[in-house]
């Protein structure tokens, strides 16, 4: 369509001149006066981004050189591989991955994969889930007992990194993660709060959002994470039957069984939510109190309604 093939050509463009201005290192945010960048020497959390435009602008155009300039900004991500933060999983995705992915890069696979493992290796039986860590790009808000939506990144890289190499451990990994960092999030208007803190054994702290307009707000950024892992993570594991009952923070409108689903729900404003959540109910009484509310629909200037269909999944999975 010529509208897509005008975008990626725009995208392109600006993909040449900010190489121009950053020459090897990797671009990490810039001006928005002046246009210039601050850049990483080793990527921080951002580089895999910019590493994984170039493998996608390989595949479009089958230049070459964008698949040269991949290869070599995923060889400089390296250093993050021991680096104690959840969020090694964006560079060694999008950065090493996904040239094992779209072109079955051998350095590239092996790097994504030793990320992986390390990743594993920080895994928490007792959360369920693999924390921030020390590391973090968090400010203060990380160490070994606080999480987010955010992290959920994790669960597709040990997705994939579990079928590339076979390793069953891994996999259970990813989905103990997926499964818990979903519902933790999740809150009854499908919305998700950023941040998590919780004790030694799992349980919940508090919620807050410290980067959104207040600590209950729905900062935008943390909406879109939550869309778009939980989406990669269902593609991932689509076969993956059995997930946790736990209805999300302040009550569930979907049958449990869906949590992990549910970043492909309908967004709906967020209303100032409880920083306490509700009793665990069972999965059958969490389904059977699902409100069924009239839905509305336009058509020119009347207004129809008809009730809710009996199941909200999204046809993008069925």
């Amino acid at each position: 369509m010529p509208m897509w093939t005008e975008a990626i050509g725009r995208m392109q463009k600006r993909m040449e001149d900010t190489r121009r201005r950053v020459g090897s290192a990797y671009p990490h945010w810039a001006d928005p006066e002046t246009g210039a960048w601050t850049t990483t020497a080793d990527g921080d959390w951002t580089g895999g981004f910019w590493a994984g435009m170039h493998w996608l602008a390989a595949k479009h155009t089958g230049e070459k050189k964008y698949r040269a300039h991949a290869a070599a900004l995923a060889q400089g991500l390296k250093n993050r591989i021991a680096v104690d933060t959840v969020f090694k999983s964006f560079p060694l995705y999008f950065g090493a991955a996904l040239g094992a992915i779209l072109y079955d890069e051998r350095s590239a696979k092996e790097l994504a994969l030793a990320g992986a493992r390390s990743l594993a290796a920080m895994y928490n039986p007792a959360l369920k889930l693999v924390p921030l860590g020390s590391q973090a790009e968090e400010g203060g808000h990380v160490g070994n007992i606080e999480t987010s939506i955010d992290s959920l990144h994790a669960a597709p890289l040990l997705f994939w990194a579990a079928r590339a190499a076979g390793d069953e451990k891994m996999r259970e990994v990813a989905h103990a993660d997926a499964a818990t960092i979903i519902p933790l999030h999740r809150r009854a208007d499908d919305s998700f709060i950023q941040s998590s803190t919780l004790d030694a054994t799992g349980r919940l702290v508090k919620h807050y959002t410290h980067k959104g307009y207040s600590a209950t707000s729905t900062w935008g950024r943390a909406q879109a994470w939550g869309i778009l892992f939980s989406v990669m993570s269902y593609v991932s594991a689509p076969d993956e039957a059995s997930w946790p009952s736990a209805p999300p923070t302040g009550g569930s409108r979907t049958c449990p069984r869906t949590a992990w689903r549910s970043g492909i729900s309908t967004i709906r404003p967020s209303p100032t939510p409880s920083a306490t959540p509700p009793p665990r109910r069972s999965p059958q009484a969490a389904c059977s109190s699902l409100p069924r509310r009239p839905r509305t629909r336009r058509r020119g200037r009347s207004i129809e309604r008809w009730p809710r269909p009996q199941s909200r999944r999204s046809s993008l999975i069925t």
